[in-house]
């Protein structure tokens, strides 16, 4: 018997970006940049000069400490894309980027990573 779960990650694993909205494309695209360049600030942050004192940098070999202190640093000033349930953008992003980085993937692979995330994350 195949599961909610099973159902999404066939549907998330197949998705093209030629299936998805151009708007959408356009918004996962801000969405990307606007958290990475959230991350860059944050890093300036006293709280998040604490966060990387206490996991590192955000770029590094662990991707599971990388992707908790970036997700930390886009938190640091508060900017954050809301959806109905809450907050979206420092849950999905920062965790597609260390996984994406050494496998090498493109523009277009990693934006096929993030757009069935925040969908996900907005729905529940």
């Amino acid at each position: 018997m195949r599961t909610l779960l099973d159902e999404l990650s066939s549907w998330a694993s197949t998705l093209e970006l030629d299936d998805v909205p151009d708007r959408v494309v356009a918004l996962a695209r801000s969405q990307v940049l606007s958290q990475l360049g959230s991350a860059r600030v944050g890093m300036s942050h006293p709280v998040g000069g604490s966060l990387q004192r206490a996991l590192g940098r955000p770029l590094q070999d662990d991707p599971d400490r990388s992707a908790c202190v970036l997700a930390g640093l886009t938190s640091c000033l508060h900017q954050d894309g809301f959806a109905f349930a809450g907050l979206l953008s420092s849950s999905v992003v920062p965790f597609a980027f260390p996984y994406a980085t050494p496998l090498e993937l493109s523009s277009g692979d990693w934006l096929r990573a993030v757009i069935p995330r925040a969908d996900w994350a907005a729905r529940s």
